[in-house]
Parts: structure tokens; C-alpha cells; sequence
């Protein structure tokens, strides 16, 4: 690449993806052990790229493309981790003379609940409820993909999950 990569210019971009897509899914495939893992970042990368607001030099682009790639590895370990030392807890913390089928008839009940608290919601508060809580995106992911304001995210995050809560506190739960 000889030119000065800006992010208004899509073109530039889109030709840094065709040259450097195949090494940064190599690199990623290493490091996750998962393809599907490694495209998912991959893509993620070269979003966050496209609304860099700063000048990228050709000297510095596959270094700042990769750190963005690990970064993004990074964090997506880090909650990896998170949800199953949450997973470990519950499993540690639930008694283990509960049947198993009235937990999964309880878990069906929940499910069931919540996806028709789901359908209540104004279509944006639905999609940003959906991927935070079942695609374990951030919050200033959802903005970023979404292009809406960060605090607008919270809001609906917040107004889902109380409605999500409210379904489940109208049926004993």
C-alpha cells in the first residue's frame, strides 16, 4: 500500500482487507484454535478500522491492524472467562438434590418468558438486549456496530433487562 489510509476512504480499507485478510486469520486461528473465532475477529478488526479517526500511515497499518486484532482476542477471552467462572459458581452454589427435570422445565419457563418479554420491546432495544446478553457483546461494541451513541446502548440495555425482570416477577419468579 503506498497511500494514506483515512477512514473516510472505504476503498483503501477494503484493499487492506483483500491484502491482509489471509495473515490475520492465520495469526487468529493460532491464537483462538477456532476459524469461526478467528473470522469473527477478523471482521471485528477491520470494522473498528473503518471508523479509526486517525490518519493511518502504510508503515504503520499492519502493526496497528494486528494490535487491534489482539486486543479484540484479548477481550473476547476475558469475558470467555468471565461467563464460565460464572457458570462454575452457579454450578458450585446450586444444591445438587434439585431434579433435573424441574430445572429444565424451570429454564424452559424462563426462556420462554424472556423471549416474549423480547417481543414486547421496541425493535432496537430488542437487538441491543439480544446481543449483549446472547451474543456477549459490550456495550460500546453494540454502539460501535449498531452507530448509535454509547449512552442510548445503556439506556436500552437497562429498559430490556427491567422489562425481562418484570416478566419473570409476574410469573413467581
Amino acid at each position: 500500500m503506498s497511500i494514506i489510509i483515512r477512514t473516510q476512504n472505504h476503498a483503501a480499507i477494503a484493499q487492506a482487507f483483500a491484502d491482509y485478510r489471509p495473515e490475520l486469520l492465520t495469526y487468529l486461528t493460532f491464537r483462538t484454535g477456532d476459524a469461526a473465532d478467528a473470522e469473527d475477529i477478523v471482521q471485528d478488526t477491520f470494522l473498528q478500522l473503518l471508523e479509526y479517526e486517525q490518519v493511518i500511515l502504510p508503515t504503520t497499518f499492519k502493526r496497528l491492524l494486528f494490535r487491534t486484532a489482539r486486543n479484540l482476542f484479548i477481550d473476547r477471552a476475558r469475558r470467555r472467562q468471565k461467563r464460565n467462572e460464572i457458570y462454575s459458581y452457579i454450578y458450585d452454589t446450586t444444591p445438587q438434590g434439585i431434579a433435573s427435570t424441574e430445572h429444565a422445565v424451570a429454564v424452559r419457563e424462563i426462556t420462554t418468558l424472556e423471549a416474549q418479554a423480547l417481543q414486547a420491546m421496541p425493535q432496537q432495544r430488542q437487538r441491543v438486549y439480544q446481543m449483549v446478553q446472547h451474543e456477549n457483546l459490550s456495550a460500546k461494541d453494540v454502539a460501535r456496530m449498531l452507530n448509535i451513541d454509547y449512552r442510548t446502548v445503556s439506556t436500552h440495555l437497562y429498559l430490556g433487562r427491567r422489562d425481562v425482570r418484570m416478566m419473570l416477577r409476574a410469573a413467581g419468579f
